[in-house]
């Protein structure tokens, strides 16, 4: 079955939609000439920020509703997280307000919905982070200068805290399993990931097993992706990465389950499908793919493989053959739907 998209999770993102950024950002009196102020501290903050996390992660194993996420904990784990409060104070001082931002948002508030953070502490949090930061300030900059990045630094994490916090109720109003839901899902196509194949595989292998039934898989990835990357950039790449998986999650049965592999590799399980069948299908797609017209401008093509599962066959072997196929479908000129011992060409 395919994710199209969680309702209620897509209810909390439109709290702050890509027309209401600007006057997010306005509220909270954050002006254009702010955002540039705010990246003339990235060289603070990459000097200070591991600093500033671990002076923070010393906090957090005091406080009582927190601590106990630390205990049993190893050195490399700690590590982790102070690695991560790193990137994110960092990624702060970018000052790319845009959707981006706003998904990470979204994607703190449900973790800390998931792990039980009650919202009282997790608002203290925030105002410690900028506490902590304060005091290195203080020892950087003259006292005018100190004055200007507490004023701005202040306006940008009640603004962080506030879109947080309200996506933390959002997700706690409606009872759902949203981290769960985004573990399983690809960050840029919103389609199955490579670890839900994994799993989905194994269980589709079984049940075609005890069933006697047959199972397929096809497998395509966009010709010379590399090149249109290189040539419209790797936004534009990103965008037909995802104008591909919208058009393909259009065109195949809700019992199949479509997966991005890796880059711009997407693989498709086919329950019940024989080999024929799935034949169908990869051509199917070759065929729009080549005909769509996406957003670049340019004409985009894709190589498919096709294969059927055999009876006891392990997920590894599966997956061995139809890597194979794709591969032969690449040698044969590109733009085409090959099934497995399909001869080359000459």
């Amino acid at each position: 079955m395919i994710l199209k998209g969680n309702a209620p999770l897509e209810d909390c993102k439109r709290i702050y939609s890509r027309g209401e950024l600007k006057s997010i950002l306005n509220r909270f009196e954050i002006t254009e000439a702010d955002i540039e102020k705010l990246r003339g501290y990235r060289d603070f903050i990459k000097k200070y920020s591991m600093s500033i996390a671990e002076d923070f992660i010393v906090y957090l194993k005091k406080e009582p509703s927190v601590g106990k996420i630390f205990d049993g904990l190893g050195g490399d784990a700690i590590k982790g997280i102070q690695e991560r409060l790193k990137f994110y104070l960092e990624d702060m001082f970018e000052g790319r307000f845009d959707e981006g931002y706003v998904e990470k948002r979204l994607l703190v508030g449900m973790i800390h919905h998931e792990r039980g953070i009650n919202e009282e502490f997790y608002v203290s949090s925030y105002w410690k982070i900028f506490d902590v930061m304060g005091k290195y300030a203080a020892s950087a900059f003259s006292s005018e200068d100190l004055v200007e990045f507490l004023r701005l630094t202040f306006r940008v994490i009640l603004m962080d805290t506030t879109m947080t916090l309200r996506f933390y109720f959002c997700v706690k109003s409606r009872s759902v399993n949203y981290f769960k839901e985004m573990s399983e899902k690809d960050y840029l196509t919103r389609i199955y990931n490579r670890k839900k194949f994994e799993e989905i595989l194994e269980k589709t292998i079984c049940r075609a097993d005890r069933y006697v039934k047959p199972m397929s898989l096809v497998m395509f990835d966009i010709d010379d992706f590399k090149r249109i990357n290189d040539e419209f950039g790797h936004k534009a790449g990103d965008e037909l990465l995802k104008e591909i998986a919208d058009l393909v999650s259009e065109n195949i049965r809700q019992c199949d389950y479509f997966v991005r592999w890796g880059g711009d590799e997407f693989i498709i399980i086919l329950p019940e499908t024989d080999i024929n069948g799935a034949y169908r299908v990869g051509e199917k797609l070759r065929k729009m793919v080549e005909n769509h017209r996406f957003s670049i401008g340019k004409g985009v093509t894709i190589s498919v493989g096709v294969i059927e599962h055999q009876a006891g066959e392990s997920c590894e072997d599966v997956f061995k053959r139809l890597d194979e196929v794709l591969y032969r479908s690449k040698n044969m000129g590109k733009n085409k739907t090959i099934i497995e011992n399909e001869p080359l060409a000459g």
